[in-house]
């Protein structure tokens, strides 16, 4: 095993996408032997682990799906038993999931995802490979446990890239678009003061980006009664993380967050005001070119168009502080590709995490993090007389008060703005 692979984990791993493979030993620090002949038994050693597979028979195929109330998309498959996946899989556009007893659990859960084209199910050893491109298959030899390599057989005509924006329309255009919208959000959703929306949709951006966006590596606020550092960082991220790949739904979505501080009223942190930051924060995001938590989520044909975007900002000197972190939606003018199934990005709303960076007996100040509330059958716009407007059933607003002691043992609150 390679330097960074130096795990037992790994070499399970590789019996199980070997499929002559039938017991693995692992020896740290890094060599896997696989055995391709049944074992009679393991024993123990020390710093040695051995496992095999747990081989089975299993019923005939039958390739209907269990009833279910999570979210399926319509997809045609074209299945053959005896068949596997032909080509080497690329591994950062799939995902192996282990002990899926039967092929159509394996069908099932590719449905589930809106981005899986293919899946691989290995009836022997109960493996599931979701693969999020199409492929071809090949046969394999028609002996012992069944392996199935399924693959969408209708793409759908939904459009795949940034859409362009009609203003006497609000339908989606009938071949790829090939542009990114260029007007600026319905409404400014800003709950704090003097922000400029300066923003083009979906890249989104709250303000100008040429001054820097670090302070000072540390600030003291000599006025606070204590020198003791305490330092804060809060992000905002999406629920899928910093791969857009495992975003469940297509599409656009912006929000952004500030930070106030009651000891400097005057002052904001936040994207909007890079180039004027208080010296108490820093702020960096991922994108060195925006300001906001953004998201595109395309077809894979279109990867090259698809970002994440995440938001970082460091508060200093927090003992004795109260800090108001205020989160907000970014309207578009519309909600861009509403009538194709799987661009229900509205639900994917960002993530407010913050985390106490010097307590020792603190640290995630809510492990789950806080976000506004999202429900599938609520998106962000409605249409009203053929026009679309902002929804006013979509909660896009809510603040966390974080209250830190002179010990900087901090306490936070939750309220819809």
């Amino acid at each position: 095993l390679g330097p960074e692979n130096q795990r037992v984990g790994k070499c399970k791993e590789k019996c199980l996408l070997d499929d002559k493979c039938v017991a693995m030993q692992f020896k740290p620090p890094k060599r896997c032997s696989l055995w391709y002949t049944p074992i009679d038994s393991m024993e123990s050693a020390e710093g040695a682990y051995c496992g095999s597979v747990n081989l089975v028979d299993v019923e005939p195929i039958k390739y209907t799906d269990a009833p279910t109330t999570s979210p399926t998309y319509e997809k045609d498959f074209v299945v053959e038993p005896y068949t596997k996946c032909a080509g080497d899989i690329n591994w950062n556009r799939a995902k192996l999931l282990e002990q899926y007893t039967h092929v159509s659990q394996c069908q099932r859960r590719c449905k589930k995802m809106q981005k899986c084209k293919s899946y691989q199910w290995n009836g022997r050893q109960n493996t599931c490979i979701l693969i999020k491109y199409k492929v071809q298959s090949e046969a394999v030899p028609q002996t012992g446990p069944t392996r199935v390599c399924g693959s969408i057989a209708i793409t759908t005509d939904a459009p795949a890239r940034s859409p362009v924006i009609a203003a006497s329309s609000t339908k989606a255009p009938t071949k790829p678009p090939v542009k990114a919208p260029t007007k600026a959000p319905v409404k400014s959703p800003v709950a704090l003061p003097d922000v400029v929306a300066n923003t083009k949709a979906p890249s989104v951006s709250l303000g100008g980006v040429s001054a820097s966006t670090k302070a000072p590596a540390m600030y003291v606020n000599d006025d606070a009664g204590s020198s003791d550092v305490c330092t804060l960082r809060a992000k905002l991220v999406f629920p899928f993380g910093d791969d857009i790949n495992d975003a469940d739904f297509y599409g656009y979505h912006a929000d952004y967050f500030q930070v106030e501080n009651t000891a400097d009223p005057e002052t904001v942190c936040g994207g909007a005001y890079k180039d004027e930051l208080p010296e108490w924060c820093t702020y960096e995001n991922s994108n060195p070119d925006k300001d906001t938590a953004y998201f595109a989520s395309l077809d894979d044909a279109f990867a090259a168009d698809e970002t994440v975007d995440t938001e970082t900002i460091h508060i200093f000197n927090a003992s004795g502080g109260t800090f108001t972190f205020a989160v907000s939606h970014l309207f578009f003018d519309e909600d861009y590709y509403s009538e194709y199934q799987g661009w229900e990005d509205h639900v994917l709303a960002a993530v407010l995490k913050i985390k106490n960076m010097t307590s020792k007996t603190q640290n995630q100040l809510n492990p789950e993090g806080w976000s506004h509330p999202t429900d599938i059958k609520t998106p962000t716009h409605i249409l009203d007389g053929g026009k679309w407007k902002v929804n006013p059933d979509y909660q896009d607003k809510f603040v966390v008060t974080v209250t830190c002691d002179d010990g900087c043992q901090c306490d936070a609150s939750y309220h819809l703005a």
